[in-house]
């Protein structure tokens, strides 16, 4: 600065650490004697440790935070069995949860290298006023879409911005018609099985995923997965039932 003439840099150490330095200046010469030098190494070391407190507290009621989203979302789903109402529970809850704009859910048609949307779930935090769930559920040729087919053949969660060069023109496109920044891919795994694709988008004040809300999100993906999945095998088993029931009484 202009007016300094003298300078003292103190590391800031906690547990091992380096966390930074504080930097003290003086306006005359000579200002800081072996004395002061070590007053303010004690003040030093008592910053570093309120910090790394402050870290420590912080990462822990993040990850207590987590837990509890994830046992919430595992009893709303679980309050169902009904394969239509697990995609608008899911849609609704990580919209919210991870503080999307929007949500869409699609399925993976293995075969014919396709995707078609379950659910599409749309919510304005700024405004508050928007909170609905779309009819208009399109099917997609992954064929034009390679973003989201290396998701799905990968089974890793991607982030995605509107400005960068690996997305799809066609993505790019939508982006900027729907007014959007960014979106969050993130494969519905269950066991080995891909089964589909959840689609978090976000405007430009949400601001970016992080890496922690990225690791929530792949979890809440699987938790839909195995839902999903279980209500399927639940469908399909009772359908059976009805078959052999209805095939019986008329063998009868």
């Amino acid at each position: 600065m202009p007016c300094t003439r003298a300078a003292l840099a103190l590391p800031l150490v906690a547990r091992g650490e380096l966390l930074g330095v504080l930097d003290v200046q003086g306006d005359q010469p000579n200002t800081f004697a072996q004395e002061d030098i070590a007053i303010l190494q004690i003040i030093a070391n008592q910053i570093a440790i309120n910090i790394d407190n402050a870290r420590l507290f912080a990462k822990t009621e993040s990850r207590l935070n987590e837990t509890r989203i994830l046992y919430e979302f595992n009893t709303l789903l679980s309050g169902t069995l009904d394969v239509g109402e697990l995609y608008r529970r899911s849609a609704r809850a990580l919209t919210t949860w991870l503080q999307a704009s929007r949500c869409i859910i699609y399925f993976w048609d293995k075969e014919e290298e396709t995707v078609t949307a379950q659910v599409d779930f749309i919510y304005d935090l700024v405004a508050g006023s928007i909170d609905q769930y779309l009819l208009d559920l399109p099917t997609y040729e992954l064929t034009e879409r390679h973003s989201m087919h290396k998701v799905l053949t990968s089974g890793q969660p991607k982030v995605w911005r509107v400005e960068e060069t690996q997305v799809d023109e066609i993505e790019r496109q939508h982006l900027e018609e729907i007014k959007l920044y960014s979106y969050l891919d993130i494969p519905l795994v269950r066991g080995k099985d891909t089964l589909g694709l959840i689609r978090l988008y976000r405007n430009q004040t949400q601001g970016t995923f992080t890496d922690s809300e990225v690791q929530l999100a792949q979890a809440m993906g699987n938790e839909t997965a195995v839902s999903l999945a279980n209500a399927t095998l639940t469908s399909e088993s009772q359908a059976r039932v009805a078959q052999l029931s209805s095939l019986n009484r008329l063998s009868l």
